[in-house]
């Protein structure tokens, strides 16, 4: 379609964009207008600690490998890619004016001593708390469960946690839906909602009621096209708007039904994918203090 395109514009002596370059994509661009966190930011935001953190290059690399990331080097465009994403992000790409490449990294490393760091503008995201004695609850299960133990691992819940841990990438990510979040738990709390036929006994409920005002209110506009009388007229038009502004109530109901069922999967997958890689590190430094205290008796015994 390109060219095509350029190759009309030519014929008819219109301008060519000669060198075109990929801009983003509207979800990120609509999520940096609103002030969210962008998957780009939060990679931007863990590669800015890793330079914060670190005095050589070696270093550099080391912090981000410890965060979960893998490093691609020797290649023409260093690049990395975040635990749980499927794809490698360039660091010379993060930001147009190329601040992230491998050469300017370096040199921020070399001068972290004059703040110039604080030249950098970054998006941070929302602080989001969770009010009430986490204590006193009652012991819930189902969906409910797995929405509290995602914003749990979220640093959501409890609120000023003690020795708080660094909340794992793929959650952060969640930081920008949380306001679709909020307003699926409030749901499934509300409607005392564990399993899925607890969620499709609700929705098909709510979708039987839909469906009946809706034809209620069909019925109405057939009696608006037919009235004469400008009295009745006018209040059948207000029964009309009181309906509609239900519809849209129960059609956003609907919605969260149908998001319960795509999110939870997704949230089942990250909690699990989470839990195997704690399992694997742990495991990993469990073989590491072995193998450290079998050097120092080797050393003991000699």
């Amino acid at each position: 379609m390109r060219r095509l395109s350029d190759e009309l514009c030519r014929k008819y002596r219109l301008s060519v964009i000669e060198d075109p370059k990929k801009g983003k994509h509207y979800s990120e661009w609509l999520a940096e207008k609103q002030k969210l966190p962008t998957r780009r930011s939060l990679i931007i935001d863990d590669v800015d600690r890793a330079i914060d953190n670190s005095m050589t290059f070696t270093q550099f690399i080391r912090n981000l490998k410890s965060i979960g990331y893998e490093v691609k080097m020797n290649v023409k465009y260093m690049a990395i890619r975040p635990p749980g994403s499927e794809k490698f992000f360039r660091l010379h790409n993060l930001t147009k004016d190329e601040l992230y490449s491998e050469e300017n990294i370096k040199l921020r490393i070399l001068n972290n001593d004059i703040g110039f760091q604080d030249t950098i503008q970054k998006v941070k995201p929302k602080t989001y708390h969770y009010q009430g004695n986490m204590k006193k609850a009652k012991k819930i299960t189902g969906f409910r469960a797995l929405y509290v133990r995602y914003m749990f691992e979220m640093g959501i819940l409890p609120k000023n946690a003690p020795n708080k841990k660094r909340v794992h990438f793929l959650l952060r990510e969640d930081l920008r839906y949380m306001d679709k979040i909020t307003q699926e738990t409030t749901l499934l709390c509300k409607k005392k909602i564990e399993t899925i036929d607890d969620l499709d006994r609700e929705e098909s409920a709510v979708n039987d009621k839909l469906n009946s005002l809706v034809k209620e209110r069909r019925c109405v506009y057939n009696k608006i096209r037919r009235c004469r009388n400008p009295d009745t007229k006018e209040k059948l038009q207000r029964d009309v708007a009181t309906l509609s502004e239900e519809i849209k109530g129960l059609r956003k109901e609907v919605k969260l039904y149908e998001d319960i069922k795509v999110r939870s999967l997704s949230m089942k997958n990250k909690l699990t994918k989470i839990k195997e890689e704690r399992k694997e590190r742990e495991q990993y430094e469990h073989r590491r203090r072995n193998s450290r205290s079998g050097r120092k008796n080797v050393i003991a015994g000699d």
